[in-house]
């Protein structure tokens, strides 16, 4: 398990992090790394995993995982989770509540 050494909450540094590798060369395997980094320090994992939704086909493909020889990348699978915006909106929600404190004691500029 990827374990953070001591338990941090995220915090404004985290997206600042994330808004640094989205200028990187290398794109999304640069910010899937940066989201992998953010989540082990923050949270911890044991399996961490990208997927890319393909509304036409109505699958999912594995963009990223820190478990490759397991899970490789470019695994795909009809998505069994439900449909729409709801799903986004939904979990949105749950992050912005649940973060909102960390992110509202202050504001930034990324450079």
């Amino acid at each position: 398990m990827t374990t953070p050494s001591v338990p941090q909450t995220l915090d404004i540094s985290h997206l600042e992090h994330l808004a640094r590798a989205m200028r990187l060369n290398g794109q999304p395997a640069a910010l899937f790394r940066a989201v992998h980094e953010v989540a082990a320090s923050a949270i911890g994992f044991r399996l961490l995993t990208i997927m890319s939704y393909d509304a036409g086909r109505g699958e999912v493909e594995r963009v990223y995982t820190n478990m490759p020889e397991v899970y490789p990348i470019g695994g795909r699978k009809k998505n069994t989770a439900p449909r729409g915006p709801d799903r986004f909106c939904t979990t949105l929600s749950h992050f912005a509540q649940k973060h909102r404190k960390a992110f509202s004691k202050r504001s930034t500029t990324i450079r």
